[in-house]
């Protein structure tokens, strides 16, 4: 028998890493993910706010994935599993443009924290997560998070196993995934 999985990754630490930025492109940065900046900073880009398109580039170059093939390596290597994915993540609702390129990922089954008006690791942003999975009628939720403090509140839930993952342990998020799958 075929098991459904619903697999939901955090996005910084798990699925994936940030490009350095620097000069503008920080500035775009900080003020997205609510970094202070200083007095003078405030008032160039105040001066010269950010277009959309800046903004978006920027945090597409914040969150390149990890592995580029990830996904489709895991529909074709996991066999008796349907694998359906979504992400579950404390960035800002400006993540959703960066969300919006990942073909694999379910459009209703991302939960962003500002959107959401809760975060992990509160007990509520676990219970949308099991809630918007019901539709897939999965065999279980996997959670995956860098933060240990996350995982032991997802895996309070008897619906969802989380693990920690942490890509200074192990470098390669495929293998990881393939090893809580056996």
């Amino acid at each position: 028998m075929i098991k459904t999985l619903v697999i939901f990754f955090d996005l910084g630490g798990v699925l994936c890493r940030g490009e350095s930025l620097e000069g503008r492109d920080y500035l775009i940065f900080c003020s997205i993910y609510g970094i202070p900046l200083k007095t003078e900073d405030i008032i160039s880009m105040s001066k010269n706010p950010p277009t959309e398109s800046e903004i978006k580039d920027v945090i597409i170059r914040c969150h390149r994935l990890y592995e580029s093939d990830l996904f489709a390596n895991l529909i074709g290597n996991v066999k008796d599993c349907n694998l359906i994915f979504g992400i579950a993540t404390n960035s800002p609702k400006e993540v959703v443009l960066f969300t919006e390129s990942l073909e694999f990922i379910q459009k209703e089954l991302i939960v962003i924290s500002s959107l959401e008006g809760i975060s992990k690791p509160q007990l509520e942003f676990f219970e949308k997560m099991i809630d918007i999975s019901k539709k897939y009628n999965p065999d279980k939720i996997i959670f995956l998070d860098d933060k240990q403090n996350i995982v032991d509140a997802a895996n309070i839930f008897q619906n969802i196993t989380a693990f920690k993952f942490d890509n200074a342990e192990c470098d390669s998020l495929f293998e990881f995934i393939k090893s809580v799958l056996k």
